[in-house]
């Protein structure tokens, strides 16, 4: 029926329950042959035949329960396997490194990019994983090499139940010889040792087998129990390292606030330098134009003075006029009160520009301080203007 000896608990099992499956027809047939061989009993005997056909037929429905379990466990099974692929769906993300993630192919899979001390803790955890996993392994080897031995004591028990068939057909064929001979006693009793020799070895045959699948049942509980022991170790380790990266995050982005907060401190006071520098070097500029202003008036009044004020030499003054000069000074005595007049003038518009230049340095206002400047700019380019009244009023 297999073309190798099965390696799986559940193979294991279903080829066990095939086995006993196959044999229960030719058990049925025995029996069922040893009832038509009884029909010639009594009718005492022939209840006895009956009560051993009711046997016959519970333990045929007792047959066909243990297939529905069988049913039952493939169902069972399926089950299995869809929560293995619902785990595997809700597999934990992948741990790689920085230079890992440059290379990751696959978009779609869930991965966390760690540093480098982090990963290589990491890769000690999965190494350490890995061992168990090998040991794991090895112990499941251990397990499955039992399976020879499981198969050379079902081929013995196979060769003692055909060994206890060839005794029972020897018997059957016996008790079919000796029928004609001995009594129906001793052939009832006969039947009744055949068939408590087949009752014997049913019951010794379903004892090995509820046996085996409760040490292979415990087996894969106890391995799965130490996978899941591990695993939760694993990621308790995980989420105690991510909270603790989480804090010092948190107190790395804090301490940026606060230095952000004192740049921007800083950054007010140096917009505040920056306005009083403005203010200040307005300042300097008006008082540049102040002094410059100053200077040219001093210049100014400087080279007034020097060309008003300045007296002939003392020889010049010493000198008497010829009478000849003095005709011309009666005659151009006009020509001096013109030059007294220009030079009374010279000292009103002198008067003018002191009056701006003291209200300039009492005013701080750029627009009154530029009107005082133009003032007086049109004040030094204005033309003298010379009318008779001027004259008179300096002559007189």
């Amino acid at each position: 029926m297999f073309n190798q000896l099965p390696t799986t608990d559940y193979d294991r099992l279903i080829f066990y329950t095939e086995v006993l499956l196959v044999n229960i027809p030719s058990l049925i047939a025995d029996l069922g042959s040893a009832k038509y061989a009884l029909m010639s009993f009594s009718g005492k005997k022939r209840e006895e035949v009956k009560q051993k056909s009711a046997l016959i037929q519970s333990v045929s429905r007792t047959f066909a329960t243990l297939h529905n379990v069988s049913k039952t466990m493939d169902q069972k099974e399926a089950q299995f396997r869809e929560c293995e692929q619902e785990l595997s769906s809700a597999a934990p993300p992948r741990f790689i490194s920085l230079s890992e993630a440059s290379q990751a192919q696959n978009p779609n899979e869930t991965v966390i990019v760690l540093k480098d001390a982090d990963i290589a803790r990491l890769r000690k955890a999965e190494m350490l994983n890995g061992t168990f996993i090998d040991e794991m392994s090895k112990l499941r080897s251990s397990t499955d090499s039992l399976l020879p031995l499981i198969t050379s004591m079902r081929e013995e028990k196979t060769k003692a139940e055909g060994t206890l068939r060839s005794s029972s057909d020897a018997l059957h064929s016996k008790q079919m010889a000796i029928s004609k001979k001995r009594s129906e006693r001793e052939r009832l009793a006969l039947l009744a040792e055949e068939a408590e020799s087949r009752k014997e070895l049913c019951a010794v045959l379903n004892q090995e087998y509820f046996d085996i699948i409760a040490q292979c049942r415990k087996e894969e509980l106890m391995n799965i129990t130490q996978c899941v022991e591990q695993a939760n170790e694993d990621l308790t380790a995980l989420v105690k390292e991510s909270t603790e990266r989480k804090e010092r995050n948190e107190v790395e982005l804090a301490t940026l606030k606060i230095a952000y907060k004192e740049l921007q401190g800083e950054a007010e006071v140096l917009k505040d330098n920056i306005k009083f520098l403005v203010g200040h070097q307005k300042d300097l500029e008006r008082l540049a134009k102040q002094q410059q202003l100053e200077e040219k008036q001093k210049n100014s009044l400087k080279n007034l003075m020097w060309s008003t004020f300045t007296g002939s030499s003392a020889d010049d003054a010493s000198k008497q006029l010829k009478p000849q000069y003095e005709a011309e000074l009666v005659n151009d005595h006009l020509l001096v009160s013109t030059l007294a007049a220009t030079i009374h003038k010279l000292e009103q518009d002198r008067t003018t520009i002191a009056g701006f230049l003291n209200k300039i340095q009492d005013q701080f206002d750029n627009n009154q301080l530029n009107s005082n400047i133009e003032k007086i700019e049109d004040v030094l380019d204005s033309d003298l203007t010379l009318d008779d009244d001027a004259i008179n009023d300096v002559v007189h």
